[in-house]
């Protein structure tokens, strides 16, 4: 197995599982095959890497403590950040067999799908979209679950598309299947500023192709902004960084203030040795 690093790219994506390993270790070995597995059975949805302790030196900090190897951790970014950079770490205390493995990391997918619960939701969902300009993915499915293929496109597409999950076992989104004409499983993308114009569903576009990652991602890169939406800080967020800068002004300000205080008496200082000097003369 090649030794990398869990963090190696740098990157914001949060999809990391990773072992903590040592290439002399009875126990790693051990762990070898069942890693493997796990890295086909969550190919594209989970990235599976492996820290060699022996070759690579000491874990990245953001892992925290590291007791002894195999360590077995999974990173995510935390729900309520502003962006994919910060995340949250997990540990792994169940069984090391790839079926176990395989469900910790799929079960703990982060998710930014929105689920819709009626008229009242998808009212709301559509104005959110309205307010950051974002394309509307509206997943109708019969299933109350969510696919983990969208669970993992809601990160990769994070704040570029917004992605409502609409369940036919509510029977508060019957009335939304009808008003978009839809029968069975369907994925489609929409406008948020066409629903304001026409009927639901007029302007629509519609997914036509198998519903694998590979499809369904380059749907979401057709449709998706280029860039992310930022948004803009709260109330709380805007009166910290104001706080934060007066700190710093204050600061910089009682530096200069110091300066300036210690030049002027290291001048008196001067003009004191001088006046002195020319007396002793």
């Amino acid at each position: 197995m090649s030794s990398c690093s869990i963090l190696e790219t740098g990157e914001k994506k949060w999809r990391n599982m990773g072992t903590l390993c040592s290439s002399t270790s009875g126990y790693c070995q051990l762990l070898n095959p069942e890693w493997e597995e796990l890295a086909s059975k969550v190919k594209g949805l989970v990235k599976v890497a492996y820290w060699d302790t022996e070759k690579s030196g000491a874990a990245p900090r953001i892992l925290g403590e590291i007791r002894g190897t195999p360590t077995i951790k999974l990173l995510r970014p935390k729900r309520k950040a502003r962006t994919n950079k910060q995340k949250d770490v997990v540990d792994y205390n169940m069984e090391r067999k790839a079926d176990d493995l395989s469900s910790f990391a799929l079960d703990l997918m982060p998710s930014f799908v929105e689920r819709i619960n009626g008229a009242d939701d998808f009212e709301k969902f559509k104005k959110k979209a309205t307010k950051y300009g974002l394309p509307m993915m509206l997943s109708f499915s019969f299933d109350r679950q969510v696919m983990n293929e969208l669970k993992y496109l809601s990160t990769e597409f994070r704040r570029r598309v917004l992605i409502a999950h609409i369940s036919f076992t509510k029977k508060e989104n019957k009335e939304i299947f009808y008003k978009y004409g839809v029968r069975g499983q369907s994925l489609m993308v929409e406008d948020p500023t066409d629903t304001d114009s026409g009927e639901s569903g007029q302007y629509a576009v519609t997914f036509d192709g198998k519903w694998n990652l590979h499809r369904l991602t380059s749907f979401f890169s057709e449709h998706a902004l280029e860039s992310e939406v930022t948004p803009k800080p709260t109330t709380d967020e805007k009166v910290t960084v104001d706080k934060k800068e007066k700190v710093a002004t204050e600061k910089t300000e009682q530096v200069n203030t110091e300066k300036v205080t210690v030049d002027k008496k290291e001048k008196e200082d001067a003009t004191e040795t001088t006046e002195r000097a020319k007396t002793e003369l």
